[in-house]
């Protein structure tokens, strides 16, 4: 292919430079969000069969973050072609070294009575196990481990691990396979993954223990005669590690 004679770049229009981000982000399906062109925001277009739970999941953001950002009252109601907004508003910089310090030891204060509370109102929900099976990864703080896989016979059921509302059913977040997502409160979310079936719908309420998929098998090349199952705990949007909440078993 020959290099383009011209060397100087027009900033594209505004409607073409949204075009093609769309078709970027159709062809990698993997990439949950682009950078506004015009603005530096990053943005998500809503396609069909997303929901505001599994944009928050693929971009490890708190729902109602995202629901107060972009001034949406029902997270249930969102229209094809929306533009939802993933961060918000810049904070403030601080002044002075004192201010700086003070606003450090603030954060810190505020991030461990955040860590205790969240650790109580976890109590307050009955964990149990999704299915059976040999914890074959765990959980670790890096992008690629954020729950626990469990491997076992394809097919085997997979129940609820606490009772709460589904609020995604189906196969439109890449690398989760047919995923499920349960609202347990406010701030607790668990997500089942690589299901071979799925038996509840969004909206549904659930049971703890209640069958709602069976296990699948992931797409990462592995034991093909093994089933397997990423089993997610999430609070405020954010993985925490099942097994500080799960029973021993």
């Amino acid at each position: 292919m020959k290099a383009c004679k011209h060397s100087v770049k027009k900033p594209l229009p505004r409607v073409l430079a949204v075009l093609l981000a769309a078709l970027l982000l159709a062809g990698c399906s993997s990439t949950p969000f682009y950078a506004d062109w015009d603005t530096g925001e990053q943005v998500h277009y809503v396609r069909s069969g997303d929901t505001l739970y599994a944009i928050a999941m693929a971009n490890n953001l708190d729902w109602r973050d995202i629901a107060r950002w972009n001034n949406i009252s029902d997270p249930r109601k969102l229209r094809v072609g929306q533009r939802l907004v993933l961060s918000g508003p810049a904070a403030p910089p601080a002044h002075t070294n004192q201010t700086r310090t003070a606003s450090r030891s603030g954060t810190q204060s505020t991030q461990t009575s955040t860590a205790a509370t969240s650790t109580a109102r976890a109590d307050d929900i009955n964990w149990r196990w999704p299915t059976e099976g040999e914890v074959i990864e765990t959980f670790a703080d890096n992008t690629t481990r954020q729950g626990l896989v469990i491997q076992s016979e394809i097919g085997q059921p997979v129940v609820a691990a606490a009772s709460g509302q589904v609020v995604y059913s189906g196969d439109g977040l890449p690398g989760y396979g047919n995923l499920i997502i349960i609202k347990h409160s406010g701030e607790w979310l668990s997500a089942y993954a690589y299901n071979q079936s799925l038996f509840v719908d969004e909206g549904d309420y659930v049971s703890a223990g209640s069958l709602i998929a069976k296990m699948g098998q992931r797409e990462q090349p592995g034991n093909r005669d093994k089933g397997q199952l990423l089993f997610q705990i999430r609070y405020e949007g954010q993985p925490v590690n099942p097994s500080n909440h799960l029973p021993p078993r």
